[in-house]
């Protein structure tokens, strides 16, 4: 086999190639609905070419509309999902506000309890009161010391 005729058959492989590639015209095949669906823009962009030439039994007009309806049926499901999370969220923060609180309350509550020795003042026992002791309990007497 010589160099040259290997050279000329992966030239005319590769000519071959690229007039088949050349022949297909991919961009002017009909999108799928699942495609328009993924890609908004291209949506919008198919639904104003369908609008402004009214091609009622294009398919891929029909693809568009398809999908326009599945994504405004899929919307409710995606607005309940967030309304629950923000809810759950609301929740959490209230009740993350409401143990705050609570804490709040109860240091507040322990401080204004908690007696202190030390800072107590010192008041002197009252007149009445000596009176009543000692006509409760006699006076001790000690006993003499040797």
């Amino acid at each position: 086999m010589r160099p040259g005729y290997l050279l000329v058959t992966a030239g005319a492989l590769a000519a071959l190639v690229a007039l088949s590639s050349c022949g297909r015209d991919e961009a002017r095949r009909a999108r799928s609905t699942v495609q328009l669906m993924e890609d908004p823009v291209v949506l919008q962009m198919v639904l104003n070419r369908c609008n402004q030439s009214a091609a009622v039994h294009d398919e891929e007009c029909r693809n568009a509309r398809e999908a326009v309806g599945r994504l405004e049926q899929q919307r409710p499901a995606e607005e309940r999902k967030q309304k629950q999370v923000q809810a759950a969220s609301d929740f959490e923060r209230a009740r993350e506000q409401r143990r705050q609180r609570e804490e709040l309350e109860r240091r507040r509550q322990e401080a204004s309890e908690k007696v202190d020795p030390y800072t107590m003042p010192l008041v002197e026992p009252m007149q009445g009161a000596e009176e009543t002791q000692s006509e409760a309990s006699p006076p001790q007497q000690l006993p003499p010391s040797s």
